[in-house]
C-alpha cells in the first residue's frame, strides 16, 4: 500500500515504466506483423524490426535530452515560435511537391538523404507547444475575446497545410488536440463549438470521394467492399479469443489484414494475444494517460500545465483513434498505435514528447494539484 501514495507523488516513474513496457512490447509486435511482408518483398524477416529498434534508440536519445532539460526553455518565445514554425515549414514542403508518398494516395513524407520524416508527426508537438507558450504568456495581459485568436489563428494554418496533402482526418485530429488544450486553458464549451463548426462543415464540403466512400461504408451506406480493412480487423481481433493464437502465430498478416505492421498492428496484437493482452495493452495507455493528467495537475506554473495536458490528450487521441478504427467504431483512416506502430516519425515524436511530460513532472510540486473546476470558466 506504501506504493500507491509514491507513485501518485511522482508520475515521472510511472510515465517512464509504462513508456518503456509499451515499447518493449511493440518492438516485439512490429516483429510479428511485419515478418511475412519483409520476406514477400525481398527483405530480411527483421527488417522492420530493424528498422524500428533503430528509431526506438535514436527516440529513447530524444527522450533523455528533453527529459533532462528543464522545460521551461522551451517557454521563450524564439523557442515556441521556432517549434511552430518548423513544424509549418515542413507541411508547406509537402504542399509544394516535395514530399514522398509510401502506399497510400497522398505525399506525407519528406525525405532527406535517404531518410523519411512525417511533418504532421511533428508539427503536433511543435503546435502544442506553442499553444502552451501563447496561452500562459498572454492570460492576464489580452482580454479573453483575444487571448485564443492568434492560437486559433496557428491551428487552422496547421490543420489547413496538412488538410492539403490531403490528409483531411489528421487535420480534423489537429483540430480536436487545439479544442483540448483550449478547453484546459479556460474557452468555454460555448465558443469552442462557434470556433470548431465552420472548419468542421468546410472539412465535409471538401471531402474527397473515396473519404465519402469511407464515412459511407462505416454507416453502412455503401457496398462491403469499402470497409474491407475494418471488417478484416474485426475478424482478426475476434479471431484470437480470450488468450490469443500465440505470438507470432496469427494468420492475418499473410495479406489478409492491410497494413498489419501500422494502421492496423491493434487487430494483430488481438489476435496473437487475445482479448487479455489487448486489456493490459489498454490499461498501460490508460496508466501513462492518467499519469500524465497528474502531471499536468501538479505542474508548477501554467505553461507546464497545458503543456503537460495538450501532450498526453495528444497521445489519447491516438490511442482511442487507432482503436475505434481497428474494432470497426469509426470508418478508416491511418492513425499510427503510439509506441506500437512501425513508423519512426510517430515514434520519435511521441518519445520527444515524453521526454518533455518527464521534465514536467520532475519539477512537479509535490502535494500540490490546480484547481481544475475553473477549466472551461472563461466567457469571452
Amino acid at each position: 500500500m506504501r506504493i500507491l501514495p509514491s507513485v501518485a507523488t511522482r508520475p515521472e516513474r510511472g510515465i517512464l515504466t509504462c513508456c518503456l513496457l509499451l515499447c518493449c512490447f511493440g518492438l516485439v509486435m512490429v516483429f510479428s506483423s511485419s515478418a511475412v511482408l519483409s520476406v514477400a518483398e525481398g527483405k530480411s524477416p527483421a527488417f522492420y524490426f530493424e528498422s524500428q529498434l533503430s528509431k526506438l534508440l535514436a527516440g529513447l536519445i530524444l527522450l533523455a535530452c528533453f527529459w533532462s532539460l528543464d522545460y521551461q526553455w522551451l517557454r521563450r518565445k524564439p523557442v515556441a515560435w521556432t517549434a511552430l514554425g518548423a513544424g509549418i515549414l515542413g507541411l508547406l514542403l509537402l504542399v509544394l511537391g516535395l514530399g514522398v508518398a509510401h502506399g497510400v494516395r497522398a505525399a506525407r513524407w519528406l525525405s532527406v538523404q535517404g531518410v523519411t520524416i512525417q511533418p504532421s508527426e511533428f508539427a503536433r508537438v511543435g503546435l502544442v507547444i506553442f499553444l502552451a507558450f501563447y496561452l500562459s504568456g498572454k492570460e492576464g495581459i489580452l482580454p479573453p475575446g483575444r487571448l485564443f485568436v492568434v492560437p486559433a489563428l496557428a491551428t487552422f494554418l496547421v490543420a489547413g497545410l496538412v488538410a492539403l496533402q490531403p490528409n483531411l482526418s489528421m487535420a480534423l485530429f489537429i483540430l480536436l488536440l487545439a479544442v483540448g488544450v483550449f478547453y484546459v486553458g479556460g474557452l468555454s464549451i460555448r465558443w469552442l463549438g462557434l470556433a470548431t463548426a465552420p472548419p468542421a462543415l468546410l472539412a465535409l464540403l471538401l471531402m474527397r470521394p473515396y473519404q465519402r466512400e469511407r464515412i459511407f461504408g462505416f454507416l453502412g451506406l455503401a457496398g462491403r467492399e469499402v470497409a474491407y480493412q475494418v471488417d478484416q480487423s474485426i475478424t482478426t481481433v475476434g479471431s484470437g479469443g480470450i488468450l490469443g493464437l500465440g505470438l507470432g502465430n496469427g494468420l492475418q498478416k499473410y495479406f489478409f489484414l492491410p497494413f498489419p505492421h501500422t494502421d492496423f498492428i491493434l487487430g494483430i496484437v488481438g489476435e496473437e494475444t487475445g482479448l487479455l493482452g489487448i486489456t493490459l495493452l489498454l490499461l498501460t495507455y490508460g496508466a501513462l494517460i492518467l499519469f500524465g493528467i497528474a502531471t499536468s495537475r501538479r505542474a508548477p506554473d501554467r505553461f507546464g500545465s497545458l503543456l503537460a495536458a495538450g501532450l498526453t490528450w495528444n497521445l489519447a487521441i491516438n490511442v482511442l483513434v487507432h482503436g475505434a478504427v481497428n474494432l470497426g467504431m469509426g470508418p478508416v483512416t491511418g492513425v499510427p498505435l503510439p509506441f506500437l506502430s512501425c513508423g519512426g516519425s510517430s515514434l520519435m515524436a511521441n518519445l520527444l514528447a515524453v521526454g518533455i511530460l518527464l521534465s514536467i513532472s520532475r519539477r512537479a510540486v509535490r502535494g500540490a494539484a490546480r484547481d481544475w473546476s475553473t477549466v472551461g470558466g472563461h466567457r469571452p
